[in-house]
């Protein structure tokens, strides 16, 4: 299956707001983590999702609740299980690429981040 089927908008705003909790994670939003990431979900946006500004709004505010949460991996174990079960495996393909292409963006890849992508790759491989 391709990537470029239509995904669900929730799969989107969840996808955004585990890049985002990702990119964010050393505490500083970099352009370079997150200006691939607005372009992965602009180009899956469909006419009838609304406006993607709101998916922006809403991304940040879960992102930073996961963040300041106590169980941060329990919460993005909770987003990859509930992916894993609605994307196909070439959008899953797709996620992975764009979560590893967030995690070497600045050049060094944190042991979190790692530990975020991980859980994804286990989760989407079950």
């Amino acid at each position: 299956m391709s990537d470029q089927q239509q995904y669900r908008r929730e799969d989107l705003e969840k996808i955004f707001t585990a890049c985002i909790a990702m990119s964010t994670l050393d505490g500083e939003i970099h352009l370079d983590e997150i200006k691939p990431v607005v372009s992965f979900i602009e180009g899956r946006w469909q006419s009838g999702y609304g406006d993607i500004n709101k998916l922006s709004e809403e991304a940040n505010e879960s992102a930073l609740e996961i963040l300041k949460s106590h169980s941060l991996y329990k919460s993005l174990g909770g987003i990859a299980e509930s992916l894993s079960g609605s994307l196909d495996q070439g959008q899953k393909d797709a996620v992975l690429k764009l979560l590893s292409t967030v995690l070497h963006a600045d050049g060094e890849g944190h042991e979190m981040e790692h530990g975020m992508y991980d859980i994804f790759t286990r989760k989407f491989e079950a």
